[in-house]
């Protein structure tokens, strides 16, 4: 419990009896851990928010490194056709003498 030993719990527990009262005491204890709980929950929440922005960075960042490698890659190659488009069209554009060969070396 955040670092109190039992024994220091009922020394604030014995002063707070003392000094609140024992007929306020529970109206107390609700109002102190309603300001916990809304402490923890705005805790919380700028956590989310500080994780989100590291998120975001680190997404930027990664955004950065691959923008900056392609263009890399274009100083290296500015055209990327270089003849590579020209030998893989032929075999992959299918004409039609391309589908009467391969059924009569099917056999159908």
């Amino acid at each position: 419990m955040m670092g109190i030993s039992w024994t220091e719990f009922m020394v604030i527990v014995a002063v707070a009896l003392v000094v609140i009262g024992p007929k306020d005491l529970p109206a107390a204890i609700r109002t102190l851990s309603h300001g916990l709980r809304t402490i923890r929950r705005m805790a919380a929440d700028f956590q989310g928010q500080v994780d989100e922005l590291i998120r975001d960075s680190e997404m930027d960042s990664a955004r950065r490194e691959v923008e900056e490698a392609i263009r890399e890659a274009e100083k290296v190659e500015p055209n990327s056709d270089s003849g590579h488009t020209q030998e893989v069209s032929p075999t992959v554009s299918p004409t039609p003498s391309h589908g009467e060969t391969l059924k009569t070396q099917i056999g159908t």
